[in-house]
């Protein structure tokens, strides 16, 4: 018998201490959930009895195939009734990846986690459409008899190669959830997952009438962030469109995301009257859609947000935020800085704006905006500015030069940065805008270290030239002698 003092801690403080190790202990594969258990297991017998009799230890439960059944179906019997949390996948996003004998594994295992759904309180499933062909989800989409999992908090099904056209629905008998992500696959209906403590709802892939969208939102009054990735948001008969028109939805929205809805969903999305000025974080991504910019900056309303601090503008993505933590996210291509007049004209944003970063190429559209016809912009609380250069995407357009002659006063200046971009060197025609686009550029006396210049080209293998180097050289070409000392009291590149 061991005299070690750990062996006389009663079992109640070891179960204590395996709880700490175990809430501690991060896992995302079979592998790592057994590494825990297991390692408690075989220090001693009385370790592993006392291992074996908590429940807790078993809780995180992962299957993808190729992973060992048998320990898969220890896991399970050893976590009895706790909370489990369930990660299983039953497919790859090719249907030749898997042999026979590993759809006939992720049948055992999916019968096997089944018969734990009473205490599941977190399920991420993942299957192919050979998966559901096969029946092996029956019991989650059987048309009669709901899949009963009253402990259910949190669910997320994702697919490939699923045609959500015919699918079936899921029909599952759960409370009303805290987070839904949905993915091809739809409830029977919705009031089967959302209800008062939804807070999550993730779309993805879906056939989505105004109607349904309209429902689920009613029915989640404190969703907190709506997710609609790839869905094709499709109209209502006119009659009913006209009777809910009149209500708003998402009253306590967080965060909305909208990715690749096309310029017809973008407008029915629209039409729920969803309070946008409430909230913090709103995100739209055209790719792939024939939304074009202008329609989704309307749909951001940025001019609806206080205190604006901070933009990111470049020709494919635009990024506006507030001192609050409020934002404004545009990603899909085509940005025109000219649709985002109504940002300027009916916000106090230059008086307020504290970092700008900017792609050189929109930089002199960017100036003309917020001078809106005047000789000069003053930016009184500008603090940073970063300006992104890329020879791939320069085009020498000799009107830029007309914007460029504007000045752009910045008193609080305190650092400016130039990022290199691109796989090709910077060459002199870019590094000559990049000058006019300083020139007339002015602010107080900076600090030595205030001024940078980062290299973050993406160099072919093989290329040591140094373009910063390149950079440097057509930059000294370029800039008379003093200019920078004139401007921010800084040396110039010669010196």
């Amino acid at each position: 018998m061991s005299h070690h003092p750990i062996s006389r801690i009663h079992n109640d403080a070891l179960r204590l201490i395996f709880a700490a190790a175990h809430d501690c202990h991060f896992a995302h594969t079979q592998k790592t959930a057994l590494e825990l258990p297991l390692t408690l297991a075989h220090v001693c017998r009385r370790w592993r009895n006392v291992a074996l009799a908590q429940p807790e230890l078993w809780t995180r439960f992962f299957w993808k195939p190729g992973d060992n059944v048998e320990a898969a179906l220890e896991f399970l019997k050893n976590s009895r009734a706790a909370s489990l949390v369930v990660d299983l996948r039953l497919g790859g996003f090719e249907p030749e990846q898997l042999t026979d004998e590993m759809h006939a594994d992720g049948r055992v295992v999916f019968d096997a986690v089944c018969a734990h759904f009473s205490h599941t309180v977190f399920l991420k499933l993942f299957f192919c459409e050979h998966t559901h062909d096969e029946g092996i989800l029956a019991p989650l989409f059987s048309p009669d008899t709901p899949c009963a999992m009253p402990r259910l908090r949190q669910l997320r099904i994702d697919t490939t190669g699923v045609k959500r056209s015919d699918f079936p629905r899921l029909n599952i008998a759960c409370p009303p959830l805290i987070s839904v992500s949905l993915h091809s696959v739809r409830p029977r209906r919705w009031d089967d997952v959302l209800g008062e403590t939804t807070t999550l709802l993730h779309l993805d892939g879906q056939d989505l009438h105004l109607g349904d969208l309209r429902q689920a939102l009613a029915l989640a009054p404190h969703l907190r962030s709506l997710q609609l990735f790839f869905c094709d948001l499709l109209p209502d008969h006119p009659a009913a469109l006209l009777i809910e028109s009149q209500q708003a939805y998402g009253a306590h929205l967080d965060e909305l995301t909208v990715f690749s809805l096309s310029l017809p969903g973008l407008r029915l999305l629209q039409s729920l009257r969803i309070p946008t000025a409430r909230i913090s974080m709103i995100v739209v991504d055209t790719h792939w859609t024939n939304a074009p910019f202008d329609a989704a900056f309307a749909f951001l309303r940025p001019e609806e947000l206080v205190d604006i601090t901070g933009i990111f503008v470049t020709e494919s993505e635009l990024s506006i935020s507030t001192s609050s933590g409020g934002r404004r996210m545009y990603s899909g291509g085509g940005v025109s800085v000219h649709a985002m007049r109504d940002l300027f004209a009916n916000t106090p944003a230059c008086t307020t704006i504290v970092q700008i970063t900017a792609e050189l190429s929109v930089w002199p559209g960017f100036v003309e905006l917020m001078a809106d016809g005047d000789e000069h912009v003053v930016l009184p609380r500008l603090e940073l500015l970063r300006l992104f250069l890329s020879q791939d995407q320069f085009e020498d357009d000799p009107a830029a030069d007309d914007a460029l002659r504007t000045l752009v006063v910045a008193p609080a200046l305190a650092r400016f940065e130039v990022s290199l971009h691109g796989r090709s060197p910077p060459g002199a025609p870019l590094v000559r805008r990049f000058v006019r686009a300083t020139m007339g550029l002015r602010s107080g006396a900076l600090k030595e270290d205030a001024f940078s210049i980062v290299d973050h080209h993406h160099r072919f293998e093989g290329d040591c030239g140094s373009y910063l180097d390149r950079f440097s050289e057509h930059w000294r070409a370029e800039m008379s002698p003093g200019r920078l000392l004139e401007q921010f009291g800084l040396p110039s590149p010669s010196e």
